[in-house]
């Protein structure tokens, strides 16, 4: 009988974590090919690049609030199992965008390196942390005040 308990909660488990929506951290970037971009200038780029920069900060947000809800969505169901029902399960179609994007992002940072634009773009892991960090240091300079 207690082995029956055992293997039960494991696929309970197992069922929890994949109704549950990914970790942006976790998303590989879609391969884009940085040829689509050789005929773009270096202001054209620089111009993409922020514009990329934006979106995928507000995609990449939206995605870790939806994997955070679920997450404590699936603790509560263990104590309260009609939580379950309320899960949506799995990714939404913005996740699809998410590693689009992320894979422009880097096929404009390869055109830009081998266009000799001079600009440093970053990688798209290290643009997400540095908005946090500035996001971050926002917020603790507004409650500061």
């Amino acid at each position: 009988m207690r082995i029956y308990t055992q293997y039960g909660a494991a696929i309970v488990a197992a069922i929890l974590l994949s109704g549950c929506a990914s970790n942006p951290d976790d998303m590989t970037a879609t391969y884009v090919s940085p040829i689509k971009y050789k005929d773009y200038s270096c202001q054209q780029l620089f111009s993409e690049t922020s514009h990329l920069e934006r979106r995928i900060n507000t995609i990449y947000h939206q995605l870790k609030k939806e994997n955070t809800k679920d997450k404590w969505q699936a603790a509560g169901g263990f104590l309260l199992w009609p939580v379950f029902l309320t899960l949506e399960g799995g990714d939404s179609p913005v996740s699809g965008e998410y590693v689009q994007l992320k894979g422009e992002y880097e096929a404009i940072r390869i055109a830009s390196t081998l266009n000799n634009c001079g600009i440093e773009v970053k990688s798209a892991e290290e643009m997400i942390k540095d908005l946090d960090a500035k996001d971050a240091s926002t917020k603790d300079s507004e409650t500061a005040n």
